[in-house]
């Protein structure tokens, strides 16, 4: 007895979408990391410029208070370098000439240009 209207799918059939979803996912796997660096540096670079605002903030702070600027080493110590958890300082942190940064598995020399008593200390 033979039946008709058989449908299915072959085996090379199945092999081949096989070897197809395995291309595509190698490509997006790919991609999916190396958006997940970019974001990383982005995120390094924005915590580089949160940064400086707080270390512009803290020396305005200071120039407009009754004593006015007390020197670098105390803008400095003044500044509140925690950006939060997925960053972290390499070693025992910064210092007033820069440290390194880690945002994730990232990590990114910062230097720090010192604060005078005419401009604010920026990090860079």
């Amino acid at each position: 007895m033979r039946l008709k209207n058989q449908s299915g799918f072959t085996l090379i059939e199945i092999m081949a979408a096989m070897v197809i979803l395995a291309v595509l996912s190698t490509v997006m796997i790919q991609k999916f990391t190396l958006l997940t660096h970019r974001a990383a540096v982005q995120a390094l670079k924005w915590g580089t410029s949160e940064l400086s605002t707080r270390e512009m903030l803290v020396w305005t702070k200071s120039k407009l208070g009754a004593s006015g600027w007390p020197g670098d080493d105390l803008v400095f110590s003044a500044v509140d370098k925690n950006l939060g958890a997925e960053y972290s300082w390499a070693g025992a942190g910064p210092t007033v000439d820069g440290g390194d940064l880690r945002f994730k598995a990232v990590e990114q020399h910062l230097g720090r240009q010192h604060s005078t008593y005419s401009g604010a200390g920026r990090w860079f």
